[in-house]
């Protein structure tokens, strides 16, 4: 009887498995060296500690996008509020700054 682990199927899915894992480490790298603390993505350590399934990797990925995604929200209410309070001083200077 053949060992299934040596047959061409299982190997191709296998360099498929690695390949995948590596890209999401990638993108993990990515995350973290574009956003830095904005992200607050979880090290690959903790994620192992919930288990070894990529699910868990795609959940901290999914969380520091979040992270990202709260933090340009709030930057841009600042903005918001900054141009409200620009124009209210413009017109109660009627033009003369």
């Amino acid at each position: 009887m053949a060992d299934p682990y040596k047959e061409p199927h299982f190997r191709t899915w296998q360099a498929h498995y690695k390949d995948a894992l590596s890209v999401v480490s990638m993108v993990r790298g990515m995350i973290g060296e574009m956003f830095g603390t904005v992200a607050n993505i979880e090290s690959s350590d903790a994620t192992l500690l919930r288990g070894p399934e990529a699910k868990h990797d795609g959940e901290a990925i999914l969380e520091a996008l979040g992270n990202i995604r709260d933090d340009i929200a709030k930057m841009e209410n600042t903005i918001t509020i900054l141009r409200e309070e620009n124009a209210s001083l413009k017109r109660q200077l009627g033009g003369c700054y």
